[in-house]
């Protein structure tokens, strides 16, 4: 099979004979000649002319080994523009079989490639870690693997070191989203990526100090993959932490993410109120900050509903 190395040490992607030089090639069909680098960079707007009903799909598939990291995906971004070519449609498998390292800006280059693929995109045989990471976010639907579909927002606490106290947290279900965890907000700035920040890290870190319940990876900033800067940090953070230490040590682990993350974390047991105002401080605004609260469970319909009307003053109590 014909590959072609990156620039850089890793990785490399591996791509399969395709359908690039053969424009009327059926979809299904698995035979053809080594795929011709396309068009030059920068020629693929916002998602432009990759869906037209008039162009039968061009079927890519890739196996990227190595790192899908920051020291990478520019050069991987860079050949997928060059692939991706004006006016025609793709579909495009990514084998992550081999993946050895991942980070944000991995994360965030296969969210810019399923904005502008969408169900065009097939991820395909991801490592335990890195499917947990893809299903904090729609991308769950696209993963498979020998075993199926990828189950969605697996919980627990595989980013971090296992211990038996820290899984018995996460495996018990006597308890309440909202009630007796933590709700983390995290938001990473521009250059977090160049002052060294590397968000999955800081998730790892919060990890460590119990049982992350709930992810919900917030990437509404993302961009098609041809308006993406792979130097730039788009991403944040809806999480629920349970944990047994106390709030000190809880906000200084807050803290310690530094000046590149934006950052609010709500008590277990708070009242409705605190969470109407972080409604109204999230960057992505009200309407949107109130379905992400709900997606994560802290707030029930009617709570966020009382709470917008002011109705609300009393800590969230529920039967268990």
């Amino acid at each position: 099979m014909p590959h072609s190395r990156l620039n850089g040490p890793t990785p490399y992607v591996m791509v399969e004979p395709g359908y690039l030089d053969r424009p009327n090639a059926a979809s299904t069909d698995d035979e053809g000649t080594s795929v011709a680098w396309g068009c030059s960079l920068g020629k693929v707007a916002a998602g432009a002319g990759l869906t037209s009903p008039a162009v039968p799909p061009r079927r890519l598939r890739w196996r990227i080994d190595g790192g899908l990291t920051i020291e990478t995906v520019a050069g991987i971004h860079a050949r997928l523009l060059g692939e991706l070519q004006p006016g025609l449609r793709f579909t495009l498998g990514l084998d992550l079989a081999h993946i050895e390292c991942f980070d944000a800006a991995g994360l965030q280059l296969l969210l810019a490639i399923e904005r502008t693929l969408g169900s065009g995109l097939t991820v395909e045989n991801p490592p335990p870690e890195v499917a947990e990471i893809l299903c904090w976010t729609p991308m769950g639907a696209h993963c498979t693997s020998t075993g199926g579909a990828a189950e969605r927002r697996p919980t627990g606490n595989s980013l971090a070191v296992r211990n038996p106290a820290r899984d018995a947290l996460a495996s018990d279900n006597d308890w309440l989203i909202g009630v007796d965890s933590w709700h983390l907000s995290l938001r990473f700035d521009d250059s977090a990526f160049r002052a060294d920040m590397e968000p999955l890290a800081a998730i790892r870190s919060l990890a460590a100090l119990g049982a992350l319940v709930h992810v919900n990876v917030v990437d509404d900033r993302v961009p098609a993959l041809g308006q993406l800067n792979p130097t730039a940090c788009y991403i944040g953070f809806e999480l629920d932490l349970r944990t047994d230490i106390d709030a000190e040590r809880v906000r200084t682990a807050i803290d310690a993410l530094g000046k590149h993350a934006w950052a609010r974390a709500i008590a277990p047991a708070a009242s409705v109120d605190e969470y109407v105002a972080l409604i109204h401080v999230l960057p992505e605004g009200s309407l949107r900050a109130s379905r992400l609260l709900l997606a994560s469970g802290v707030l029930t319909p009617g709570e966020l509903t009382m709470g917008l009307r002011g109705r609300v003053r009393a800590p969230i109590e529920r039967d268990m």
